[in-house]
Formats: structure tokens, sequence, C-alpha cells
């Protein structure tokens, strides 16, 4: 993970938590209950100002990421499922053949 990115995380567990607060320069962490577009929209926007990356230690919807990727903010985010990946990539209008797959 780059130094300079900045972690927006939706932690389910207090391990979770620590593990943020111990790993990471410059994180927030959410209730999933609080994630809305016009939320997260801001805090892109904001981070977009003083930052060069976004990690999502989840995978957030096409329109988030796209949000992101209009501030110039590169974007980490995964999934276990592939497939899930892969969708997201479409919904953004990358073609799925000419992005090679990190094994």
């Amino acid at each position: 993970m780059p130094d300079e990115a900045f972690v927006l995380a939706t932690p389910d567990t207090t391990w979770q938590q620590t593990w943020l607060v111990k790993n990471t320069r410059s994180s927030i962490a959410l209730d999933k209950s609080q994630l809305d577009k016009k939320i997260v929209s801001g805090f892109l926007e904001v981070i977009a100002n003083g930052q060069k990356a976004i990690v999502f230690p989840w995978l957030p919807s096409w329109k988030v990421v796209n949000i992101a990727l209009e501030l110039n903010l590169m974007v980490y985010a995964a999934d276990a499922d592939l497939r899930h990946c892969e969708r997201l990539l479409s919904q953004l209008g990358f073609d799925l053949q000419r992005i090679q797959r990190i094994l």
C-alpha cells in the first residue's frame, strides 16, 4: 500500500479497526449503514486535495470508484471473488480482454 494512500474502511471487527490504526497513516472507518454516495463523495473530494491514492478494503460501487478516478486518485480495491472485480471494471468501461491478471 502506498504511503500516500488514504484508507476508507468499513471494519466489521475490533481486530480490523486495530489493524487500520496500526498499519495506515491516514484512514477513516465508517459503519456500513453510514455509507451513501453523498458521504463517500464528500470524503473523496477532501482526500483528493492531499492524497494521491484511495484504498477501499472492500469493493465499492462503480459510481464511487468513478468519482475517485475523476478526482485523479489511484484506486485500490479488492474482493475475494474475481467475478465481482471483473464486473466492476466492466461497469467502469474497461476492456477486460486487455487487462492482465496478476497472479
